[in-house]
């Protein structure tokens, strides 16, 4: 992206033209490509949208190996480092940023039957896989 292009964005962004997430948009595409190829560039951007505009799942995850059938909810966000600790998982289960399966749990005490492709997310970019 040449300085010329910068300074009109710049402009276009000033006078209500053009979106700042579009700008950011473009940039981090232009990014990609540079370091990864155009390729990826359009995978990343697909993925992106998937997720944050289309408020779908992303196509890949980590995975979490389960050990046991039945856990409780505070203790697996631990385990599978998606809390600090008791009292942060406390917090998010009981504001409604988790969501197993898509579905909102509020019970931070609640003991969850772990099932094989169970999908756990925590706010709007954390996942995890469960696999039995």
């Amino acid at each position: 992206i040449s300085t010329e292009e910068i300074d009109g964005t710049e402009k276009k962004i000033k006078e209500g033209k053009l979106n700042p997430r579009d700008a950011k948009a473009r940039l981090a595409r232009e990014l990609v490509k540079i370091h990864h190829g155009a390729k990826q560039a359009d995978q990343a951007e697909k993925e992106f949208n998937q997720v944050f505009k289309d408020k779908a799942k992303p196509t890949e995850m980590p995975v979490y190996r389960a050990k046991k059938e039945k856990m409780k909810l505070v203790d697996l966000l631990i385990e599978i480092k998606l809390s600090p600790s008791k009292s942060e998982a406390r917090r998010l289960i009981e504001q409604g940023g988790v969501k197993i399966d898509d579905e909102v749990v509020k019970d931070w005490q609640e003991e969850i039957t772990l099932k094989n492709r169970m999908t756990i997310q925590v706010g709007k970019r954390k996942f995890i896989k469960i696999e039995k």
